[in-house]
């Protein structure tokens, strides 16, 4: 069983413990890890931004080993944006590199007294002064640490300025990846913490030597031959452009239009490889989805990037009205750069374009024209004004629900629980629209994607029939899948029950499909109870009034809307299936014991009338 590493930034203090053995049979690595040492660590309604918060980085137990495309890890902390749980994931090499150190989990809480980073080589660790480093872009930052430590193979995990500004929506890039998701790099910034840089050259250690190899094998011939890793192969996730648009859920202008618009043909997969000058792999992985773009009409300065993504491709493209690749790529550059999350800056962009051509907001005093959908040059300068909270910049970095909130115009807001929205439309798909309101980290499509159940057939159309079950069975194993260090992207390729046997052989721990599934059901009840204990309730797992309000204007699904009174009831069936309380949306006491949860329950979640963290944002 591998370490963690204690960090006290305050007390400038260091030290290790051995990874509960216990802890690791219930939530078994990752982002079950992290979530339970959160959990342990911290106390009820922290604030994000106070020393006493803890950010949790944690690996899973397939992480470095030889079962293929085992690459991810978790960081875990409280989300600026609603004062909660929040995580975020990532690929690469920096898990991996992580475990050659020696840790499986990294605990960080304190504040440092100036700008800081952490040097960690097998098992030995340094808290490393980086005032030169502070205000430096995420690959300049990457590249003065690999020169001070003269050594170009160490992993890399950095904030840029919107981090050190703590932007709610800053992220972390680690290498030309990003833990991209509910503003962690915003809570490094708050530590005065530049970067965690790891180095190791340990075997990760293996119960079974002789069974790692042969599930290994079997895996990476699974991966290898199924269509969706070969479509992944070669178009990275952009191939989800046409698909969205096809089915007529690709959102347009701040999701007032979502439909097969012809614009969008010029950003699809065909459109993009055009732009791709590399492909790569993260650790172990055969896929090899990453691409390398570069922009080619010289409007912007060469941008060369990783990605974008389709996420990426759609938040700074179509959800802002802009049709131009080279103008995305350039801008998935400069959120890289400076440490953004792209969907999140997609959003509150998107969402100022509409309030001024609707005329919910007047032009800001420092932008020298009106804000309009497909005004690509406004989209490059809002980046650069929100990372470093310049002007009207430090308007945009707390988010979309907090600005909406303070200018009026909630009904543009595109967010559930703080989150700004993925690229998906809700309206023809009920069970994605429950599955973004009861996300532990706010709407995220991560966590169940039930998209292509719901529009190619398996599910009648519109209808919530089935979507509750469906959703939580997806959950579940997706928290699974998340905690093991396996991608994403080949658990289409995997079947549930060779993910078990690959954890038994590396761990020597008795898995099935049967106790797999009860630890994912575990790991997602765990992160609810760390929203309950912050004030989150039922009424927080809703989406945006558009969704309910507002019919599809154009498109496939033209008409189309969501029916309130038919969400509530999938929200009925939901909690019933999970166990919770149908009216407060908290785990019970019989499912806690049923998960042997007993340890983490706590009166003080029920309490009538506990603050609710949501209408407390740190802005």
């Amino acid at each position: 069983m591998g370490n963690t590493l204690h960090i006290d930034l305050s007390r400038n203090r260091v030290r290790e413990e051995t990874l509960d053995v216990s802890m690791a049979d219930l939530f078994v690595g990752g982002r079950g890890i992290a979530a339970a040492m959160l959990f342990r660590e911290t106390i009820p309604r922290v604030g994000a931004f106070e020393p006493a918060n803890k950010l949790v980085i944690a690996t899973g137990p397939l992480t470095g080993t030889i079962i293929p495309s085992t690459p991810k890890f978790c960081i875990a902390s409280k989300c600026p944006a609603n004062g909660s749980y929040g995580f975020s994931m990532a690929s690469g090499f920096f898990g991996p590199m992580m475990k050659f150190a020696g840790y499986d989990s990294i605990i960080i809480g304190g504040h440092a007294e100036h700008p800081v980073y952490l040097w960690i080589q097998n098992e030995k660790t340094e808290i490393r002064d980086a005032s030169s480093m502070w205000g430096l872009d995420t690959d300049d930052a990457q590249s003065a640490i690999r020169k001070e430590l003269n050594n170009p193979k160490v992993e890399v995990t950095a904030i840029g300025p919107a981090g050190e500004n703590m932007v709610s929506f800053a992220c972390v890039i680690t290498g030309d990846r990003a833990c991209g998701r509910c503003g962690i790099g915003a809570v490094f910034g708050s530590k005065n913490l530049k970067a965690v840089v790891v180095y190791g050259d340990e075997d990760v250690p293996v119960a079974s030597q002789d069974e790692t190899r042969n599930v290994a094998r079997e895996m990476m011939g699974k991966i290898t031959s199924h269509e969706f890793t070969n479509t992944y192969r070669k178009y990275g996730t952009s191939w989800l452009v046409r698909y969205t648009r096809e089915r007529g859920i690709l959102p347009f202008r701040n999701f007032g239009e979502s439909g097969a618009l012809e614009a969008a043909s010029g950003i699809d997969e065909d459109a993009f490889r055009k732009f791709v000058v590399k492909d790569s792999a993260c650790h172990g992985c055969p896929i090899a989805c990453v691409k390398t773009t570069r922009n080619t009409d010289g409007t912007y300065s060469q941008a060369n990037t990783q990605g974008p993504q389709y996420e990426s491709i759609w938040a700074l493209g179509p959800q802002c009205g802009v049709d131009s690749m080279n103008a995305i790529i350039a801008a998935n550059e400069r959120c890289n750069q400076l440490g953004l999350d792209t969907i999140s800056v997609g959003n509150i962009v998107g969402f100022v374009m509409e309030c001024c051509e609707k005329g919910a907001m007047r032009k800001p005093e420092d932008l020298e024209r009106d804000l309009r959908f497909g005004d690509h040059g406004m989209l490059m300068k809002l980046i650069s004004m929100i990372a470093n909270r310049s002007g009207f910049g430090g308007e945009l970095a707390s988010g979309v629900e907090f600005l909406a909130k303070k200018i009026g115009a909630s009904s543009y807001a595109m967010q559930v629980k703080g989150l700004e929205m993925p690229g998906y439309d809700v309206r023809a798909t009920p069970g994605m629209g429950l599955a973004y309101a009861t996300s532990p980290r706010g709407a995220c499509h991560m966590r169940a994607w039930t998209i292509a159940k719901e529009l190619d057939g398996e599910y009648e159309l519109y209808s919530t029939k089935g979507r509750p079950a469906l959703v939580a069975r997806m959950q579940n194993e997706r928290a699974m899948f998340d905690s093991t260090g396996l991608c994403y992207f080949v658990t289409r390729a995997i079947p549930f029950e060779m993910c078990s046997r690959a954890i038994s052989a590396v761990t020597g721990s008795e898995l099935n499909e049967t106790v797999s599934r009860k630890i994912g059901e575990r790991i997602f009840n765990i992160e609810r109870l760390l929203l309950a204990r912050d004030g989150i309730r039922r009424r927080d797992d809703n989406l945006s009034e558009r969704f309910f309000t507002e019919p599809l204007p154009s498109g496939p699904h033209k008409g189309q809307k969501l029916s309130r009174q038919s969400f509530e009831k999938m929200k009925d069936e939901y909690y019933e299936i999970r166990g919770w309380n149908v009216t407060s949306g908290i785990p019970t006491r019989e499912k806690m014991r049923e998960l042997g949860l007993e340890a983490y329950e706590d009166s003080s979640f029920l309490i009538s009338g506990m603050r609710n963290p949501m209408s407390h944002r740190i802005g």
